[in-house]
């Protein structure tokens, strides 16, 4: 087979480009990781490691309830199933375990693409070198650890243990990704549904018997007043009411309009187009949070490439994130309506294309399995019985 000119420039053209973007990608992440990686005694890293070492010693992780205690940013907030999850990295010291959670998170990244089937290596390029990913691997965030989760729920989402596994982990390191299951609801999958509620409730309370069943019924003061202090910062829409002018209440009835919307549409598409559903359930995710920093978009990069497992438009979202960095304090409004297009477009993206309709859920399967049997059964001897319309 010959290949002409003009195919030939087109290949080198091609593979021109895709070396250009591998090796920008490539650039930006090991400047970022020299330049970030071990800055503030390894950032978030430093407080889950410290939480481990709290939970092995037998100390309370948590601080204090109140506002005080939270405005330096360097308390462990997160639920007692994390803080038992990083007791084997505080058995080393801190560097060498940041180095081990370092690796890790890089190989979540590459996995959780890995896993709802993307190939194209433009892509793990620009996910690699997108800013959600690069802070999320560099501050040592659990951002990485959560994108593998909602990868592995995705992939085997007809595996009851797979997804009650998988969504119980999830839930147990952030509560705002039970908007996932919604998806599972939309999708009639009612036996993994009730074994991820069975399982995120044995984890949770396990997390908590192990840490301390006096430390559950001050969590949620906790959480309210990390609201009351971080509120106003980050890129969620809780923040960019509060920044137009709305008060706290305007606000958090804003987030639950818009998690509620969203929900209707993961039921209205997440019948017949599973990964419509699956992606407009991480976006209702991060509506849910009144908290949304730069790294949390990560997840958003997952839906987009369940979305798109290949190489698209839609692409474009992930390293669009580096016109609107920010550290931790208050964004700019402008970043804040930023972010919250970039979650427009791919709801958007999932409404107008959702792609080819999936497998019919496991309620749907076996009523089609039914009907065939049923036509086979009266099918006239010596002839091909015909399929159900």
């Amino acid at each position: 087979m010959t290949v002409t000119r003009a195919e030939w420039r087109r290949n080198l053209i091609r593979a021109a480009l895709t070396g250009g973007l591998l090796l920008a990608a490539a650039g930006v992440a090991v400047l970022s990781l020299v330049t970030g990686f071990g800055q503030h005694h390894y950032a978030d890293f430093h407080i889950f490691w410290r939480a481990g070492h709290d939970v092995l010693a037998g100390h309370n992780p948590y601080p204090q309830p109140a506002a005080g205690a939270l405005r330096a940013q360097n308390q462990f907030v997160y639920p007692a199933p994390a803080a038992v999850a990083m007791a084997p990295f505080a058995l080393l010291p801190l560097s060498p375990s940041a180095f081990v959670f370092l690796a890790l998170a890089v190989a979540c990244v590459a996995a959780s693409l890995w896993i709802v089937g993307v190939r194209d290596i433009r892509c793990y390029a620009l996910a690699g070198g997108s800013l959600p990913v690069i802070q999320g691997v560099v501050m040592g965030t659990v951002t990485p650890v959560l994108m593998l989760l909602l990868a592995i729920a995705w992939a085997k989402r007809d595996r009851v243990r797979w997804v009650a596994a998988t969504a119980a982990a999830a839930i147990g390191i952030k509560l705002f990704l039970l908007p996932v299951g919604i998806w599972l609801v939309a999708t009639r999958r009612w036996r993994a549904t009730a074994a991820a509620i069975g399982a995120s409730l044995a984890l949770l309370a396990a997390g908590w018997l192990v840490v301390g069943p006096h430390t559950a019924t001050g969590y949620p003061h906790l959480l309210s007043a990390l609201t009351t202090v971080e509120g106003s910062y980050g890129f969620a829409l809780y923040a960019l009411v509060l920044r137009a002018g709305g008060t706290a209440a305007i606000a958090k009835a804003a987030s639950v309009i818009a998690v509620a919307a969203l929900a209707a549409l993961v039921l209205r598409a997440g019948r017949r187009h599973d990964r419509a559903g699956f992606a407009l359930a991480v976006v209702a995710c991060l509506a849910c949070s009144p908290i949304v920093w730069m790294h949390y978009f990560g997840l958003l990069i997952v839906a987009i490439a369940v979305l798109r497992p290949r190489l698209s438009w839609l692409w474009a979202l992930a390293p669009a994130f580096w016109l609107i960095p920010n550290a931790n304090h208050p964004a700019a409004t402008w970043k804040i309506v930023g972010a919250q297009i970039a979650c427009a477009i791919v709801v958007a993206a999932a409404l107008r294309d959702p792609g080819e309709p999936d497998e019919p859920a496991p309620a749907e399967r076996s009523e089609v399995h039914v009907e065939v049997l049923r036509v086979t059964h009266h099918a006239a001897p010596g002839t091909q019985p015909q399929a159900p319309r």
